[in-house]
Order: C-alpha cells, then sequence, then structure tokens
C-alpha cells in the first residue's frame, strides 16, 4: 500500500523509527531517564522529610493537646447536658467512650509508621520499574502497532496519541490543583489561627487527588483537630465555613477547567469508577481510576459500534438541563 494513504503499518513504523533518529539530540534517552528518576526521588526525599519534621512537632505535643481535647469533651458535656437536658451520667459516659478511644493516637501512630515503612520497602522498587517503563516506551508503542492489522496502523497511531495526551494532562492537573489548595489551605488555617497550618493544609490537600470526595475527605482532619486540639470550637466552625465554599470552588472552577476539559467525564460514571477503583486497589484504585476510564472513553470514539458507549461515559447529552451563566443570565433579566 502507498504511504501517501496513511493507513498501512508499513509506512507508520519506519516513519517512527526515523523520528526517533531525527530526534536523538541532548542527553541519551537511558541517562535522560537516570536523571529524571533521581530528581523524583529527590523530591520525594524532601517531602518524606517534610512530614517527618511536622509530625515530630506534632507528636511531641500530643500531650498538650489530649489534654485540651479532655477539655473540649467536658465543655461540649455541660453544654449537651443544659441545652438538651441529657442526664450528665449518660454524656459522661459518652465522654469517657470518645476519650478512651481517642487516647490510642500513640498505638495508632506507631501501626501507621510501621505500615509506612512497608510500604516504602514496596515503593523502593518503583524507581526500576518507571526506568524501565520509560526506557522502552517506543517498543511498546510499537508492540501495539504492530499488533493491529495494516488497514487499523493509522487509527492506532491516533488512538495511542490520544491516550497518552489525556494521561499526562489528567495528571498534571491533578497535581496543579493540590498544589494550589495545598497553598490556599495553609493559608487559610493561618488566618484562622489553627496550629500546624500547614501541616494541616498539605494532608487536606493530598485528598484531592481522588475527585469530588477528595476535599471532603480532607477536611475530616481539620475539623476534628480544630474540635479536640482548639481551645474554641469557634475554629471549628470558620473550618467548615471554609471547606464548603472550597468544595464549591474546587468542583466548579478549578477541578472542570484544569483536568475536567480532559478527562470529560460525566459525574455519574466518575463517582462509580471511584467505587469500583477503591474497592479493587483501595485509595490508589480511586486515583488511577478516572485516567483509566477517560481512556475507554477515547477508545470507544474510535469505533463507530463503540460510539454510544463513549456517549454514555462521557459529559454530553445534558446541554439543555445543565446550569450555567448565560442560562441564569436570562433567568434574571426575564423577571
Amino acid at each position: 500500500m502507498p504511504c501517501s494513504s496513511g493507513l498501512s503499518r508499513s509506512c507508520i513504523l519506519p516513519a517512527l523509527s526515523n523520528r526517533k533518529l531525527s530526534g536523538k539530540k541532548g542527553l541519551h534517552r537511558g541517562l535522560a531517564n537516570l536523571i529524571s528518576i533521581i530528581l523524583a526521588l529527590l523530591a520525594l526525599v524532601g517531602i518524606i522529610h517534610f512530614f517527618s519534621v511536622q509530625i515530630s512537632v506534632f507528636t511531641e505535643d500530643l500531650p498538650i493537646m489530649r489534654e485540651q481535647m479532655n477539655q473540649n469533651l467536658y465543655a461540649a458535656q455541660e453544654w449537651i447536658s443544659d441545652t438538651f437536658g441529657v442526664s450528665n451520667g449518660i454524656v459522661r459516659e459518652w465522654v469517657e467512650e470518645g476519650v478512651a478511644g481517642l487516647t490510642s493516637v500513640d498505638n495508632a501512630l506507631r501501626t501507621a509508621f510501621k505500615a509506612t515503612t512497608r510500604t516504602l520497602l514496596v515503593i523502593g522498587l518503583m524507581p526500576v520499574y518507571v526506568f524501565l517503563m520509560l526506557y522502552y516506551r517506543n517498543k511498546f508503542r510499537e508492540f501495539v502497532l504492530r499488533m493491529a492489522p495494516d488497514k487499523e496502523a493509522a487509527r492506532a497511531e491516533n488512538i495511542l496519541s490520544e491516550l497518552n495526551l489525556v494521561a499526562i494532562k489528567y495528571m498534571t492537573g491533578v497535581f496543579k490543583v493540590v498544589l494550589i489548595l495545598a497553598i490556599v489551605h495553609s493559608v487559610a488555617f493561618s488566618i484562622m489561627g489553627l496550629k500546624y497550618p500547614i501541616l494541616l493544609g498539605v494532608i487536606a490537600a493530598l485528598f484531592n487527588f481522588i475527585p469530588y470526595f477528595g476535599t471532603l475527605m480532607g477536611a475530616l482532619f481539620p475539623l476534628i483537630f480544630s474540635m479536640v486540639a482548639m481551645d474554641s470550637l469557634q475554629y471549628t466552625l470558620w473550618v467548615l465555613i471554609y471547606f464548603v465554599i472550597i468544595q464549591f470552588v474546587e468542583n466548579n472552577i478549578l477541578t472542570p477547567n484544569i483536568t475536567g476539559s480532559h478527562v470529560s467525564l460525566n459525574p455519574l460514571v466518575t463517582i462509580l469508577s471511584l467505587i469500583v477503583g477503591s474497592m479493587i486497589w483501595g485509595v490508589i484504585g480511586m486515583f488511577i481510576i478516572i485516567p483509566f476510564v477517560a481512556m475507554l472513553r477515547i477508545v470507544c470514539e474510535h469505533y463507530s459500534y463503540l460510539k454510544p458507549i463513549a456517549f454514555l461515559l462521557s459529559d454530553r447529552g445534558t446541554e439543555a438541563h445543565a446550569v450555567s451563566l448565560k442560562k441564569l443570565k436570562n433567568i434574571f433579566t426575564s423577571t
């Protein structure tokens, strides 16, 4: 088949080889991959050092925080008893049960550190996997193209290019959202007067690797901390109001503009995917399942008999019922 048709695998594979030969400038691929992995490891070491310093300060203050927690719980006991007329004895039993559960923080931290050690041993092998995946990435691409029939070679090339683009855009977009929220959370907690604002802000932001539920899950730690470690429930109220606002901003402004346009999945499919991902791989599955479903949507869009599935997965088809600034403007102008 002549190369001008653009459909033959015999045309596409030499083109890939020529592209690799013509693009051989700068560092050798193996050396470039090694430098990238070293830089990533240095960043990981910096992150681990940051958390170790913050957590060491946090654990040193645990006795003071436990005493403040007891004071807050007994103050809440008096308030509940006076407001709702519940017997002090019943409320005291609730408080004592809560204190007994919360005073096992030390054991929980030890268990968490043991689990972290095991996880680090597994993560230690990841640089090897990443290096080999980067080193052989063109080989994997050519493998897929060789598996495709001649008449499907051009389509396979387009699919691979789109899959690569959506994965990169989604991952970089999520990292941008998490970085922005880490800074915003830390500044907001500092303004509120919370202790350890940077630690709380970073922990809350990290949960945003999980779409939709991330902000709510990340809010739990600052909320609990403000209730048991601060000297007034006013901090809890401010944290609650803040996360209600940030949930709206993140779901309607940040994520749709940074990652949503590349993924293009409807919320129902996203939530169901998160549930399935958590059932299979836990929290990690909730993070990686979305780009996989987005890739499935892209593959389905390239085949006519699979386009209905792509339509079902996508965010198209509900434009008539979607809320937009234009519709809101029309409502207010008509009234």
